[in-house]
């Protein structure tokens, strides 16, 4: 005999693809508008949403092929599977550290919010690596404005930084920089820029601790490697992709660097999601 056996998750995980499938075709048709060239040698799927291997607002290295795995809107539904490992329920509110450096990661993390009626509270890091949402014109500030007007995404970042080095741009010239403080100050969100890396990491936790006490947080969803999320206080390396909790950084902490935010909640016993290394 046979049988047919459903995910539980199946219905959230085919809402949250059709979401960022909707999402991808909305931002493409932005660019499109703007007369923008599709490079398909290095954006096969055409999604337009791949950025260029220099800029302006460039901050690292990236990787391309990490950045094209992320723009197909299964990954959305990749999401919501870890979502469920995670056992969160309608109306739960999340904290999710985010870069520019992977554009389909963001919209995958929202996206599946968004399917799962999730409460999403998010800070930015602006600055991308290569291929990520590095265009001057089009940054993730950018996207995610058009998405939110599109019902796409229930909720914009609460406030950004430059990202980069030390998240304060460093490596940027000065012209880089001043790109990325106009682009936060047209969204009229508060801008982070304290004088040294531990301030802007404690100034991303009171920001949090505004909107809702950390403790409240039922997890807290870090996309990307920003230095401010993740801190200089274990081995990036050693720490795994995908659902991870307090015990995953036990052993890799080192005395003397900077804890960073997704550390500082996972020492709060929040679970964590980790998207890296894709």
């Amino acid at each position: 005999m046979k049988t047919i056996d459903v995910s539980p998750s199946y219905e959230h995980k085919i809402k949250a693809a059709r979401l960022m499938e909707k999402s991808m075709i909305i931002l493409k048709e932005h660019r499109m508008a703007s007369g923008i060239f599709i490079d398909i040698e290095n954006d096969p799927n055409e999604t337009g949403l791949v950025g260029s291997p220099f800029s302006l607002t460039t901050t690292d290295e990236g990787d391309l092929d990490s950045k094209l795995t992320t723009l197909d809107p299964n990954f959305s539904a990749a999401i919501v599977d870890m979502m469920y490992q995670l056992e969160l329920n309608e109306n739960d509110t999340v904290a999710i550290l985010m870069t520019g450096s992977m554009p389909g990661a963001n919209i995958a993390v929202l996206t599946a919010c968004n399917a799962l009626n999730l409460h999403p509270v998010t800070i930015t890091s602006l600055g991308a690596s290569q291929w990520g949402a590095n265009q001057v014109d089009f940054t993730w500030l950018d996207m995610e404005a058009i998405l939110k007007q599109n019902d796409l995404i229930s909720s914009r970042s609460i406030a950004a930084s430059i990202g980069g080095r030390n998240d304060m741009g460093r490596l940027l010239s000065p012209a880089g920089r001043n790109i990325l403080i106009k682009n936060i100050k047209d969204y009229d969100i508060p801008f982070i820029r304290e004088d040294r890396l531990v301030n802007n990491i404690e100034e991303r936790m009171k920001l949090f601790s505004s909107i809702l006490p950390l403790e409240s947080y039922k997890t807290v969803i870090n996309v990307g490697g920003g230095v401010a999320s993740l801190g200089t206080s274990f081995n990036l390396r050693l720490l795994p992709p995908g659902v991870i909790k307090r015990a995953n950084i036990a052993d890799i902490s080192r005395q003397g660097g900077i804890e960073g935010v997704l550390s500082k909640f996972l020492n709060l016993n929040i679970p964590g999601l980790h998207i890296l290394n894709i």
